[in-house]
């Protein structure tokens, strides 16, 4: 086992397609599968670096168990969806890029420029207000057709999940993620 002399400085990069296999009932990806996909990425990136994971079992007899994981999600990954990461080159001696890494901050931030006199708002609070518009609705309709409280309770809680990313409020799942996040695995 080899590593190869091109490996220091190297940028390691993986394209995703999002298969059935991956989502939910509602063609979203399953939260769990976050982590394949990041393992998925880790091996290849040692892969890439000369380090397979059956050789250095088989030759160093070592082997890699991942103590803490920690997600933080930015937004949902749907079916057939292509993940592609951004990957911006630049040059601390000439400064080349930095105006591509400043668009693609504010592309990712949700920065949209104003124009005179009109509104402007990230594009994840926009989402989650539209979000939070549709999950109202839907309660309203559940109320009205079932009068099912447990469906129209979640979607009000649902509602209020996606306008607490506007308003930064501290919510029940925060509270319970303080709680066992430090004595035990998942939620």
């Amino acid at each position: 086992m080899t590593r190869p002399s091109s490996a220091s400085g190297a940028v390691h990069s993986m394209e995703l397609r999002v298969y059935y296999e991956d989502t939910d009932a509602a063609g979203i990806v399953y939260y769990a599968n976050y982590l394949k996909f990041a393992e998925r990425g880790r091996t290849e990136m040692m892969r890439e670096l000369g380090f397979a994971h059956s050789e250095i079992a088989k030759e160093i007899g070592t082997l890699f168990t991942v103590r803490r994981c920690s997600i933080d999600y930015r937004g949902p990954a749907r079916l057939d969806d292509a993940i592609v990461p951004a990957r911006i080159f630049l040059s601390a001696r000439t400064g080349a890029g930095l105006d591509l890494l400043r668009a693609h901050l504010k592309l990712s931030a949700g920065y949209i420029k104003a124009e005179s006199g009109a509104f402007a708002a990230r594009r994840r609070h926009l989402d989650a207000l539209r979000r939070a518009r549709q999950h109202v609705q839907c309660a309203a309709d559940i109320w009205i057709e079932t009068r099912a409280f447990e469906l129209f309770a979640e979607d009000l809680r649902l509602a209020q999940l996606a306008l607490s990313e506007i308003t930064g409020e501290f919510t029940s799942e925060d509270l319970l993620g303080e709680i066992f996040g430090s004595f035990c695995i998942g939620k």
